[in-house]
Formats: C-alpha cells, sequence, structure tokens
C-alpha cells in the first residue's frame, strides 16, 4: 500500500429517489384518482426493503400528502395507511394477484 486513505462513495439513498421517480408519475393530470392510487402502491410495494417500516411509512404517507392523493375523493389518510400498510406486507388491497 501506498499509505494512501480511501473513501467510501457517499451512501446512496434509493428510498428518496425512488419516492422522486414516484412524485413525478403521481401528479399526472390525467391519471384517475383509483390509478393514482394502485400507482402508489406498487411504488410503495417496490420501496419496502429500502427503509426500516417506520420510516417507509412516513416517507409514503408524506408523499401521498404532497401529491393530494390523500385529500382525494374516496381515499383519505385512512385509505393512504391501508395501502402503505399491505404494500410494506407484499399484499395487494385491490384484491387479485400481486
Amino acid at each position: 500500500m501506498s499509505g494512501q486513505i480511501t473513501t467510501a462513495p457517499p451512501p446512496v439513498d434509493h428510498l428518496s429517489a425512488l419516492i422522486e421517480r414516484a412524485r413525478a408519475r403521481l401528479t399526472d393530470p390525467n391519471a384517475s384518482p383509483g390509478q393514482r392510487l394502485r400507482l402508489f402502491w406498487a411504488y410503495a410495494r417496490a420501496g419496502r426493503h429500502l427503509a426500516a417500516s417506520d420510516v417507509f411509512e412516513g416517507e409514503f404517507r408524506r408523499l401521498a400528502a404532497d401529491v393530494g392523493l390523500d385529500r382525494e375523493r374516496g381515499i383519505g389518510a385512512d385509505g393512504i395507511d391501508h395501502v402503505v400498510r399491505w404494500a410494506w406486507l407484499d399484499r395487494n388491497p385491490f384484491g387479485g394477484d400481486t
């Protein structure tokens, strides 16, 4: 060794990157609330291994609030909580196969 100190590259926050990709898709004005909710669930399901459950849940609840999904008629905060929990468990809250 030449005595050089090497440093590790900075950590990559994969959950934040996924959230930002989801945010871009969830703001589509042409998508129905149901389509947006299913897309939200798909992103949440994809992100379930990227953080601890409390961080995961908090970030996806924040995303839903940021894009107005929790204020959609018929969804609400309880609906978001349900979808986030089922995504964490790798379950489909809409019925059918995942």
